[in-house]
């Protein structure tokens, strides 16, 4: 079937109203039987919450609940009960409507367990106006304590350090069992057993081998508790992702490393028979460095002010990188990097600038009975998240983490700007220049100064009509700068794991210039390193625009220079746009999906009922699209050339294609087009209208 064909189908389904949806009677297989963590005995009493929040008030709403051996359950802070119990062999359902409101609720449990094992089993389920169902359940995300104030039932209670429950038995299992009540299982729900490593030789690595058409896309989520990420493996999620500090590192102390929080993690989802993956960043380094061991802080031309993270163009960041990275692989590597066991003086140590010789410690066992090594790395670059750009104040306007930044910096000083302020990028852009010019006669003429020496060259303060030539050259070299932190981030990624998927962070929501981003450039990057590229702009907005900006960049860019494509999204999708996202997956030729744990738990009915596309195709496409990318960095308050992005979403509902910028023309993208459409931005270099009119 054409790549219309499924799209035809699927939009059928919407329109017929059949758009797929949680079901109100579907199998209870996401909750779980929680208790507490710390291990004690009975007689003994818990006092669970769980907060959630509803788009609008229900339809209708159900409690159904449980517990071994009794419970009161509160609703939104009512002193009245709106449910109790005291028989652990039977699910109580009760309707809850009048309780749950639009916004933020609180369901608030007292749990007593008076001899044997404790637990606590519940699913509140909200019918919405829409038809969409939404589910609340007990899982290792609930939080609970045995001590509590008199407000523990009330919105205003801060409950962020109570402990997490622990999951003691998924539902119908366990020392309970089958209980009454209990729904049977669904027969309309399929399990989908998918074979990631068939189609691919004996011995192959399922991750990095290249994926031929029709072969299985990777499906790959945050990671969750165990029973979601049990749910996830049952849609044909293999491979589930934890992130180190984005503001530090692992290095609590010179060459000491805290790894309980990743090896946990590992330790969770290898004992479900799953892969692991993990985010390393290392832009900022850890607070004792930051205050011991000088280096160039990057800095803003706006303010001259300086955030608490490495200039890129700091010698010293590389082997900062890399001292970072041979630590890990201790610890998460392959087995012939045996990881170093506490005290060990004789571990393996990198040539990084620690301030003190010291042994590299670290808390995870010996490589004789550690577990298998990370699956996959999810590289982080430098920025806000890790994505490969620079600074865009995404830290400091989002609630909490505003408040981390200002806790550990002492400042807000995060946003979007020319994060080229220090004296180390003034003079490497200096230099470049001089290189790329030959003698400062020949810079002069091309920007029309009177620089007198090459240390008297400067960044422009604005593009200029009379020589445009001068602001191009400064916002290539401000991204080659970007470029650089890429490749020595993947470099030593792919150094010290050789056989590890290694994916590239693609971010930012438009082609800004200050953003540091060029997005030719970073797909053709991955490649040289033998690593993927992930968007994280599926979904990030209508299919059609979609496809005509940042994602259809990003796509095309990547199927040309032969880097994998991975497709991720914002967190809390929709069902109609977790259907979007895999067609326009499929149409980019994507290797693989991620999705975070929260959508694809509550949109499974989406994979099961669309997962048979989600294979790797090679889209037929014989048109492109000029992205003038060149041109588009002379206009540095517009965000995305705005005809091209309005024209390319027109032509979307009639046909697929590409999208080409200066650079890959240059690299010999024409030649396998038919068609070449420019929309706008006149300004080009001579080589690159040469390619086109050839």
């Amino acid at each position: 079937m054409s790549f219309f064909g499924v799209w035809a189908g699927m939009t059928a389904l919407i329109g017929a109203g059949l758009a797929p949806r949680a079901v109100a009677s579907a199998p209870a297989a996401n909750w779980t039987w929680v208790w507490a963590s710390d291990g004690t005995r009975p007689p003994e009493t818990l006092f669970f919450r769980q907060r959630f929040r509803l788009p609008a008030a229900p339809v209708s709403a159900r409690l159904r609940i449980v517990a071994d051996d009794a419970f009161t359950a509160y609703l939104n802070e009512r002193k009245t009960p709106v449910a109790t119990g005291s028989d652990w062999t039977t699910v109580l359902d009760f309707d809850v409507t009048r309780r749950v409101r639009a916004g933020d609720n609180l369901l608030a449990i007292e749990a007593r367990n008076v001899s044997g094992p404790g637990g606590l089993l519940y699913k509140l389920t909200a019918r919405m106006p829409n038809g969409r169902t939404l589910t609340f359940v007990s899982n290792g995300r609930l939080r609970y304590n045995r001590r509590v104030p008199p407000v523990w039932t009330t919105l205003a209670l801060d409950d962020s350090r109570w402990p997490f429950a622990r999951e003691v038995a998924a539902a119908g299992g366990g020392t309970w069992g089958a209980l009454k009540g209990y729904p049977q299982p669904d027969p309309a729900r399929i399990v989908r057993l998918w074979d990631i490593r068939a189609g691919g030789k004996p011995g192959d690595n399922a991750y990095t081998r290249v994926r031929a058409i029709g072969d299985r896309m990777l499906l790959s989520a945050s990671a969750a508790s165990p029973s979601e990420m049990r749910l996830l493996a049952q849609s044909g999620f293999t491979l589930f992702q934890t992130d180190s500090d984005h503001l530090a590192t692992e290095e609590t102390a010179p060459n000491q490393w805290n790894w309980r929080a990743a090896s946990a993690a590992r330790n969770a989802v290898q004992g479900l028979g799953l892969d692991w993956c993990y985010s390393p960043h290392y832009a900022f380094p850890p607070s004792w460095y930051e205050k011991t061991v000088p280096f160039t802080h990057i800095q803003c031309l706006e303010h001259q002010q300086t955030a608490a993270a490495f200039s890129p163009w700091e010698p010293a960041w590389g082997d900062f990188i890399e001292h970072g990275y041979a630590a890990l692989a201790r610890a998460f590597g392959p087995p012939d990097k045996p990881s170093a066991s506490p005290g060990s003086a004789n571990a393996a140590t990198s040539n990084a600038p620690a301030p003190a010789a010291a042994p590299v410690t670290s808390n995870v066992s010996n490589a004789s009975t550690r577990p298998d090594p990370a699956a996959a790395l999810y590289v982080g670059i430098h920025g806000d998240y890790g994505e490969a750009g620079l600074l865009t104040g995404g830290r400091v306007s989002v609630a909490g983490q505003s408040e981390d930044w200002q806790r550990r910096f002492g400042n807000l000083h995060d946003h979007l700007g020319y994060w080229c302020g220090d004296a180390l990028a003034r003079k490497d852009f200096a230099r470049a220049m001089t290189l790329k010019y030959g003698d400062l006669g020949k810079l002069n003429t091309a920007w029309k100064r009177d620089f007198k020496t090459a240390q008297d060259i400067a960044y422009p303060a604005r593009p200029r009509n009379d020589a445009p030539r001068e602001w191009l050259d400064f916002i290539a070299w401000y991204q080659d700068g970007v470029g650089r932190a890429v490749e020595l981030n993947l470099a030593a990624a792919r150094k010290h794991f050789p056989d590890a998927l290694l994916m590239l962070p693609c971010g930012f929501s438009d082609e800004d210039p200050r953003g540091g981003n060029d997005n030719s450039l970073l797909p053709k990057l991955a490649a040289r390193y033998h690593a993927d590229v992930r968007s994280t702009h599926s979904a990030f907005k209508p299919f059609a625009d979609n496809a005509a900006t940042m994602f259809g960049r990003l796509g095309s860019a990547s199927r040309f220079y032969n880097a994998p494509f991975w497709a991720e999204p914002p967190a809390n999708l929709t069902p109609e746009q977790e259907v979007g996202r895999i067609f326009e997956a499929v149409s980019q030729g994507a290797k693989g999906l991620f999705d975070w744990a929260g959508s694809a738990v509550a949109n499974r009915d989406v994979y099961t009922r669309y997962g048979k596309y989600l294979r790797v195709a090679k889209p037929v496409v014989d048109v492109a699209m000029f992205y003038p990318a060149r041109a588009q960095t002379l206009r540095p308050n517009q965000a995305y050339a705005p005809l091209f992005a309005q024209a390319c979403a027109y032509l979307r509902d009639a046909g697929n294609f590409d999208i080409v910028d200066d650079r890959m023309v240059l690299d010999g993208a024409l030649a396998n087009y038919r068609v070449l459409v420019l929309w706008e931005g006149t300004l080009a270099d001579a080589a690159t209208l040469d390619k086109i009119r050839a």
